[in-house]
C-alpha cells in the first residue's frame, strides 16, 4: 500500500458513520450492512414513491384511496425516518467495500481523486447538509405522522401537500448523494482496471 492509498483510506475513515461501524470489522458486518443499507435505499425509495401517490390522491380527493391517507401516519413516520439516513448508510456501504478493494493496492493516481473524495466526505459530514437543508422539514413531517398515529394531529388533512412536494425532493437528494460518491469511486476503479 502506497502513500496515496493510505491517504485515501484515511479520508474514507473521516466519514461519519450512521451505524458506528468504523470500530468493528468489515467482514463481521458485511452481510448486515448489505441488508440494512439495501433496505434503507430500496425501502425508502419505494415508500417515497408510494407516499407521492397516496398524497396525490388525498390532495385531489380520489376515492377510495383518499381514505387511506387518514390511516397513513405510521407509513409517513417510517418512510421519512428511513429516508433521512438512507443515502448515508448506502454510501457507508460503498466506502467500506471500496476500502476492502484498495487496501492492498500499489497504484499511483491523480491527487485530484483524493481531493474530490475529501470534499464529498466533508459535504456529507456537514451538519448543515445532514439536518438544516433536508432534515428539518423531514423532522416536521415525522412529528406530524407520529402525532397522527396517536390521533393528536388535527391538521393531518394539510400534510398531503407537504408530503407530495417534499417526497420527490428527498428522493432526488438520496440519489444525487449516492451518485456523487459513486462517480468518484468509479473514476478510481477505471484507473485500477487500466493497470
Amino acid at each position: 500500500m502506497n502513500n496515496q492509498i493510505e491517504e485515501r483510506i484515511k479520508i474514507i475513515k473521516r466519514f461519519k458513520s450512521i451505524y458506528s461501524t468504523q470500530k468493528k470489522s468489515l467482514d463481521k458486518n458485511n452481510f448486515w450492512f448489505r441488508m440494512s443499507a439495501g433496505f434503507d435505499y430500496w425501502g425508502a425509495s419505494f415508500l417515497l414513491l408510494f407516499l407521492i401517490f397516496i398524497s396525490f390522491t388525498a390532495i385531489f380527493q380520489i376515492e377510495p384511496i383518499n381514505e387511506k391517507w387518514q390511516n397513513s401516519g405510521l407509513i409517513v413516520l417510517m418512510t421519512f425516518a428511513i429516508a433521512i439516513k438512507s443515502p448515508y448508510s448506502f454510501i457507508e456501504l460503498m466506502l467500506l467495500k471500496h476500502v476492502k478493494k484498495i487496501k492492498d493496492l500499489e497504484l499511483s493516481f491523480p491527487e485530484s481523486l483524493n481531493q474530490d473524495l475529501k470534499e464529498i466526505i466533508f459535504r456529507l459530514n456537514s451538519k448543515k447538509m445532514r439536518v438544516n437543508v433536508f432534515g428539518l422539514p423531514s423532522i416536521f413531517i415525522v412529528l406530524g405522522g407520529a402525532l397522527k398515529v396517536f390521533d393528536l394531529n388535527p391538521y393531518w388533512n394539510y400534510f398531503p401537500y407537504l408530503v407530495f412536494f417534499f417526497s420527490p425532493i428527498l428522493l432526488i437528494r438520496i440519489n444525487y448523494l449516492i451518485r456523487l460518491m459513486r462517480r468518484n469511486l468509479a473514476k478510481f476503479d477505471s484507473l485500477v482496471i487500466k493497470h
